[in-house]
C-alpha cells in the first residue's frame, strides 16, 4: 500500500516537472512561441487571375506593400510590367504554373532591394528591361541590391539596359544558380569597400556587354563553379582584395579572361579553366601583387606572343605574384616539371615571373 502511494507521488511530481519544463523551455518539447512562424502569411499574385482565380493581388508591388515582415509572396505565371521595390524581409517566389516575368519598362531598376530589407529570398523570376542610368545617385540594373544577407537564386536576368545584378554597400549575399545574360553593362557588379563576403556560385554568366563579373573595391567574396563565357571581359577586379576565384570556366571572352587592375592584392585563383579568350587569359595592371594562381588550366588564349610576351598571361608593373602547378598548353619543357616563364614589364623593362612545377596534362574539366 505504501509502495503504491509512493508511485502516485512520483507520477504527480513527474507531471508537474513536465509542465514546468514546457513553460520554461518550450522548444525542448517542440513548442515554439516565435511570432514570425505562427503569424507568417502567404500572399498570392496573378496578373490576370487565370492561373490563380481570386489571387490577393494583380501586381507584385501591391503584395509587397501589404505584406508584413517574414511573409511569403507567390507569383503565378504572367508578365508584370513594374519597377519592384522590396523594403522588408520577405520570401518572393515566381514560376508558379509557368514563367513569371518582371519587365522594368526600360526605366530605373526592374527590382530594387533597399537597405531596410536584409535576408530577402528572391527566386525563380525572369527579370528584364531595366533602365541604363549610371551616376552617383543611382545605377540601374535588373536587380539592384542595397542590403545584406539576401538569397537571389534560380532567376533568368536578361536583356537589361544596365547591369544584370548590381550589389552596392552590402555584404553576405548569395547569388546562386541564375542565368545572367545579354545585359547592357556587366553581368554582376559588386561595388564599394562595404561589399564583402558575397558568394557568387553556380551561375551561367554569358554574353554581357562589358564584364561578366566586376568587383570594384570589394573584398573577401567567393566566386565559384560559374560558367563565365562570351563576355567582353570574364572577371574584372579593380582595387579588389582577398577574393577567392575557384573552379570556374572563364572563356570565350572578346578580350581578357581576367583583368586585375590597380592594387588588387591577396586574391586567389585556383582550379579554373581559362580557355579560348580573345586576348590574354589574365592581364594584371599596376601594383597587383601578392595574388596566387594555382592549378588552373590555360588553354587556347590568344594574347600577343613574342620573345617577351606569352599568350596566356601578361602584366604591367606587377611582379610579386605566386604561380604554381598550372597547366599551360604551350609548355614544352626541356626538363619536365621545372618551370614556365611568364613575361611582363616593369615600366618598359621586361620582367619575368615563374610558375613553379607546371603540370604536363590539363586538369579534368569540369572538376571532379
Amino acid at each position: 500500500m505504501g509502495g503504491q502511494i509512493l508511485i502516485k507521488k512520483i507520477a504527480i511530481v513527474g507531471i508537474l516537472l513536465i509542465f514546468l519544463g514546457a513553460s520554461v523551455f518550450p522548444t525542448a518539447i517542440g513548442i515554439t512561441n516565435d511570432p514570425a512562424s505562427s503569424m507568417r502569411k502567404i500572399w498570392y499574385v496573378d496578373d490576370d487571375e487565370v492561373d490563380y482565380p481570386g489571387a490577393d493581388f494583380n501586381t507584385i508591388q501591391e503584395a509587397i506593400d501589404a505584406a508584413a515582415l517574414n511573409d511569403e509572396i507567390r507569383v503565378y505565371k504572367g508578365y508584370y510590367t513594374e519597377n519592384v521595390v522590396v523594403d522588408k524581409k520577405l520570401t518572393i517566389t515566381g514560376g508558379f504554373n509557368g514563367t513569371s516575368t518582371i519587365d522594368g519598362g526600360g526605366i530605373g531598376n526592374t527590382v530594387k532591394i533597399i537597405g531596410t530589407a536584409p535576408n530577402v529570398v528572391f527566386e525563380k523570376f525572369t527579370v528584364t528591361n531595366s533602365g541604363n542610368l549610371v551616376d552617383k545617385h543611382d545605377y540601374n540594373a535588373g536587380i539592384h541590391v542595397l542590403s545584406g544577407l539576401n538569397h537571389i537564386s534560380s532567376n533568368t536576368i536578361t536583356n537589361n539596359l544596365g547591369d544584370g545584378i548590381y550589389v552596392s554597400n552590402s555584404a553576405g549575399n548569395e547569388i546562386k544558380k541564375n542565368t545572367i545574360s545579354n545585359n547592357g553593362i556587366d553581368g554582376i557588379g559588386l561595388f564599394s569597400i562595404a561589399s564583402g563576403a558575397n558568394i557568387i556560385s553556380e551561375n551561367d554568366i554569358i554574353d554581357n556587354a562589358n564584364d561578366g563579373i566586376l568587383i570594384l573595391r570589394g573584398h573577401s567574396s567567393v566566386i565559384q563553379l560559374n560558367n563565365i563565357s562570351g563576355n567582353n571581359i570574364g572577371i574584372h577586379l579593380k582595387r579588389a582584395r582577398l577574393n577567392g576565384i575557384e573552379n570556374n570556366f572563364i572563356g570565350n571572352s572578346v578580350s581578357y579572361g581576367l583583368f586585375f587592375e590597380f592594387f588588387c592584392v591577396g586574391n586567389s585563383l585556383m582550379g579554373n579553366d581559362i580557355n579560348g579568350n580573345g586576348d590574354h587569359g589574365i592581364f594584371l595592371k599596376f601594383q597587383c601583387d601578392g595574388n596566387t594562381f594555382t592549378r588552373n588550366n590555360f588553354i587556347g588564349n590568344d594574347g600577343e606572343k613574342s620573345l617577351f610576351y606569352n599568350p596566356h598571361v601578361s602584366y604591367l608593373s606587377c611582379f610579386l605574384n605566386g604561380w604554381r602547378e598550372n597547366y599551360w598548353d604551350d609548355y614544352d619543357p626541356i626538363i619536365p616539371n621545372w618551370w614556365y616563364i611568364l613575361w611582363g614589364r616593369w615600366g618598359f623593362v621586361p620582367f619575368p615571373n615563374f610558375d613553379l612545377y607546371p603540370v604536363a596534362d590539363p586538369y579534368p574539366w569540369p572538376p571532379v
